[in-house]
């Protein structure tokens, strides 16, 4: 999408699987919400009887063992440059550390 120039800032989904979307969209700026959390909804079903606990039990021991691999926080290799009226050099010489 950023070849055509579209910037993505939100993305909405149905049901979250809570597998680490969430934290790789962040990790690229975008807010992730969702409408509904699968844990939520299994713990439901399993409170209601619509399924038996070795259901519930291998659903929620899948997506605990399913999880996206996470990305390290950003680093300063990956940051944008400061824009020259923000960049600051503390041995440029004058007294405030600002150009």
């Amino acid at each position: 999408m950023a070849e055509h120039d579209i910037v993505v800032q939100d993305a909405i989904i149905l049901i979250d699987r809570e597998q680490g979307a969430a934290e790789q969209l962040r990790h690229n700026g975008i807010n992730l919400i969702s409408i509904l959390k699968l844990d939520v909804m299994l713990n439901y079903y399993h409170a209601k009887g619509l399924i038996d606990s070795t259901l519930y039990d291998r659903s929620v021991s899948y997506l605990r063992e399913h999880q996206a691999p996470s990305k390290p926080p950003m680093d300063v290799a990956d940051m944008p440059p400061l824009p020259p009226e923000l960049d600051f050099d503390p041995d440029d010489g004058d007294e405030d550390g600002l150009n």
